[in-house]
C-alpha cells in the first residue's frame, strides 16, 4: 500500500475522473451501480455522496490496516491508485464490510473543453431523442447561494413535480428547478461569454454530455473576471452542474384537462403570490346544494390568505370561525382538482389566463355533478 501511495503521489494528478462502484452486496441498485467520481484540483465533486477520491480510498485502507482489520487490495501498476479493495471480506456492509471497485482513471475533467458548438450538437441530439417524460437529480455546486440539489420530474417542456434535497441557504429555497431545455439555454449564454470580452467575465472548462440522449451530464466552468466593474464580477469563481439518476418515466394521461391543470399550476407558481384574497362561491359540495334555510344560495365567502396560509374567512362582512363548506388556498385547490381527477371524477375547469387560478370548476361522478364552485375578484394584498 505504501508503494502504491508513493506511485500515486509521484504522478501528481490532482484533477481526474474515474468509475467508482460500491459493491456492498445488500444495498439497493441505486447505490450499487457504478458512478463517476470527479476530483478537481484535489477536491471531490460529488453531490450524491456515493463516491470517493483516490486519496480517501488510500486513507481508508491505511486506517483499516492500523485497526487490524482484514484488507485485500490491488493497485494500478502505472498510477498506483486502488483498483479493487476488500475490507473484512466476509462481513456484511452493515457490519463494516467493504468492497470498492475503481476503474478507468483518466487525468483531467470529464468530457471535452466547453464550447458553444458542442453544446449545440448535444442540444439537437436531445431535442431529437428526448423522452416524453423524465425525471432526474440536478445539482449546482459553487461557492454561492445557488448551491444545492433537486429531484425534478418533467413532461414535455413542463416541470410537473420537484423536491429539494439540499439547499445552501436552507431557510429560503434558492435552487430553481429547470428542464433540460432550460439548462441548454442557460449554458449557451455562459459558453457564448467565453469569447465576449465586454461581458466582463470569461467562462472556460469542460462539458460532458450523455452519449445516448445528449443531455448535459457534467459541466464544470471556471469563471475569470476580465473587468472588475462588470455586473457579472460577483459570480463565484467556479460553477459545476451535475445530473444524476436520469431515467425516462411514463407520462401521465395526455388529456387536455390534465395539461390545462399543469399549465394553470405553473402560471400560479410564477406569480409568487403568498398574500391575497378572493371570493369563493360553493354551489355544490359532495352532491349537495349548500343552501340557506330559506332555500337561497349562500353568499360568497371572502377568503384571506397570508404567507400561503388561510388567515380569515368572512361572510356578510363577518368573520366566520368555521365555514360549512371546504375552504382552500389556491395551491390547495389546484391539488384538490388533481386529486379528484385521480379518484376518477371528470373535472371541467376554467383557469385564469394570467394567474392560473381556477375561475369555475365542476367535478362529476358519472353524469352526476358532485362539486361546483366559482372564484372571483382575486386580489393581491399585503
Amino acid at each position: 500500500m505504501e508503494a502504491a501511495r508513493a506511485r500515486w503521489q509521484a504522478n501528481g494528478i490532482d484533477t481526474y475522473h474515474l468509475s467508482f462502484e460500491n459493491d456492498c452486496g445488500e444495498c439497493g441498485p441505486d447505490l450499487i451501480e457504478p458512478r463517476q467520481a470527479v476530483v478537481w484540483e484535489g477536491d471531490l465533486v460529488d453531490p450524491t455522496g456515493q463516491t470517493m477520491s483516490v486519496e480517501a480510498v488510500l486513507d481508508s485502507i491505511d486506517r483499516a490496516i492500523a485497526a487490524g482489520r482484514s484488507v485485500e487490495a490491488s493497485y494500478d501498476a502505472e498510477y498506483g491508485y486502488p483498483t479493487e479493495v476488500w475490507i473484512d471480506r466476509e462481513a456484511r456492509a452493515y457490519d463494516g464490510g467493504v468492497h470498492w471497485i475503481l476503474q478507468g482513471l483518466t487525468a483531467g475533467l470529464p468530457g471535452d473543453p466547453a464550447s458553444l458548438g458542442e453544446l449545440e450538437n448535444a442540444k439537437q441530439q436531445w431535442r431529437t431523442l428526448r423522452p416524453a417524460a423524465y425525471e432526474y437529480r440536478m445539482s449546482f455546486i459553487c461557492d454561492c447561494p445557488f448551491s444545492g440539489s433537486m429531484w425534478i420530474k418533467v413532461e414535455g417542456d413542463q416541470i410537473i413535480d420537484w423536491s429539494t434535497d439540499f439547499d445552501e441557504r436552507g431557510e429560503e429555497r434558492s435552487v430553481s428547478p429547470l428542464t433540460m431545455d432550460d439548462m441548454f439555454d442557460d449554458l449557451a449564454d455562459m459558453f457564448e461569454a467565453g469569447s465576449i470580452e465586454d461581458s466582463g467575465v470569461r467562462f472556460s472548462g469542460a462539458a460532458q454530455y450523455d452519449a445516448a440522449l445528449g443531455f448535459p451530464a457534467w459541466i464544470g466552468l471556471d469563471i475569470e473576471v476580465v473587468d472588475p466593474a462588470s455586473e457579472l464580477a460577483v459570480l463565484a469563481p467556479r460553477f459545476i452542474f451535475v445530473v444524476n439518476d436520469f431515467k425516462p418515466v411514463a407520462p401521465q394521461p395526455n388529456d387536455h384537462e390534465h395539461q390545462d391543470q399543469v399549465t394553470a399550476r405553473n402560471r400560479w407558481d410564477a406569480t409568487g403570490l403568498e398574500d391575497y384574497s378572493y371570493e369563493l362561491s360553493q354551489l355544490e359540495v359532495d352532491g349537495e346544494l349548500p343552501l340557506n334555510q330559506d332555500g337561497s344560495f349562500k353568499e360568497p365567502y371572502v377568503v384571506s390568505v397570508v404567507n400561503g396560509e388561510i388567515a380569515s374567512v368572512t361572510q356578510f362582512g363577518v368573520e366566520s370561525e368555521v365555514a360549512d363548506v371546504p375552504i382552500y388556498t389556491i395551491p390547495q385547490l389546484l391539488t384538490q382538482i388533481e386529486l379528484w381527477r385521480q379518484a376518477g371524477l371528470k373535472v371541467d375547469a376554467l383557469y385564469h389566463t394570467e394567474t392560473g387560478h381556477p375561475v369555475i370548476v365542476s367535478a362529476f361522478v358519472g353524469a352526476t355533478r358532485h362539486h361546483f364552485f366559482t372564484i372571483r375578484n382575486l386580489e393581491a394584498s399585503g
